[in-house]
């Protein structure tokens, strides 16, 4: 091995890279290759050579294809991908992205995969901070991907990896983001159920509060499918947690009467009040009412109606909707 060694360390990169992938399919790969690869791969990113950064990153993904994958490999991936961060290099940092997708499947282990989900949320956060949303994109596709397929004990984890990333779109109020997220939750919440759920209303109640001090035309898009997907199957106990917090959200944005969100809040309050148990929209509309009242000591009449009015249209809506399902009932 010290003669190949010597042998590898005096080729070109372009030469060491190739004879690590033949040995990799033939079956022959050692961990020292691994680590060569990385080598390379860093060296590359420090001399400007993406041609050869995006080889070694090939490698490595054929690497983890074969379970080969060492103890510290994605703190070398994480030190690989905030270099191509710092170079600017972004479609190799996504491309290093990539190989998480393909290094996930490699180890056995539930710790080290959970590891690999945390390390992946964690650098879309880098990289939004970085202005380069689209690696965030990158990320929710892969974590999306990667909770259709794993096990049941790394649900949370995963759902969690996304949530933060979501917390960051919300801090910095990209729109579009939060759309792709909503999407993504509508697929997750489908294989994942009420753990997901729970932990995306948690995602819905920050996000209603980040939209307290922006235009709502800049969060609101990906709300209401976000709130559809959170709430599709929530079971009664659920329902009663989200109520509770729908109410006391209300309730604090009808005591700023100049807020400009209003409209599009009353709709999606609207949307789950017509997917919840009749129960739980009762103590949302306490809460709604309670606050209407301390409004109109506060502020006067006036001011009241610019929440009363849509609560008032809504309610004839419903009325003359049951109406008319009662007339249907009776004249079969």
């Amino acid at each position: 091995m010290a003669g190949w060694l010597g042998f590898f360390s005096g080729d070109s990169s372009a030469a060491a890279l190739k004879t690590i992938e033949n040995r990799l399919v033939g079956g022959t790969a050692s961990q020292k290759n691994l680590v060569e690869t990385h080598k390379i791969l860093m060296a590359a990113l420090r001399s400007d050579d993406a041609e050869t950064a995006s080889r070694a990153v090939d490698v490595l993904k054929t690497a983890y294809g074969t379970s080969l994958f060492g103890e510290e490999e994605n703190i070398l991936l994480k030190q690989a991908f905030s270099c191509a961060l710092e170079k600017q290099y972004f479609s190799i940092a996504g491309y290093i992205l990539e190989a998480y997708r393909h290094l996930f499947r490699a180890p056995k282990s539930c710790v080290v995969q959970k590891r690999i989900v945390q390390d992946i949320s964690l650098l879309a956060v880098l990289a939004m901070r970085r202005n380069c949303n689209a690696l965030a994109s990158t990320a929710i596709s892969i974590l999306t991907y990667l909770s259709l397929r794993a096990e049941d004990e790394l649900a949370g984890e995963l759902v969690d990896a996304l949530r933060v990333i979501g917390m960051e779109t919300i801090r910095q109020k990209d729109g579009g983001l939060l759309l792709e997220l909503s999407r993504s939750m509508a697929q997750v919440n489908l294989f994942i159920g009420e753990r997901s759920q729970q932990a995306w209303l948690r995602l819905l109640e920050n996000w209603l509060a980040a939209m307290n001090d922006n235009p709502f035309a800049t969060m609101g898009e990906g709300f209401l499918p976000a709130l559809t997907a959170a709430e599709t199957g929530l079971a009664d106990v659920g329902w009663a947690d989200w109520m509770q917090t729908w109410g006391t959200l209300l309730r604090q944005q009808i005591l700023r009467p100049r807020w400009k969100g209003s409209e599009c809040l009353w709709t999606a309050f609207f949307q789950s009040m017509e997917r919840m148990p009749a129960q739980q929209a009762g103590i949302a509309l306490s809460h709604v009412m309670a606050g209407m009242l301390i409004l109109l000591q506060q502020e006067g009449f006036p001011a009241v109606m610019t929440w009363y009015l849509p609560l008032f249209t809504q309610g004839g809506l419903w009325l003359l909707e049951e109406e008319r399902f009662s007339n249907w009932e009776s004249g079969h």
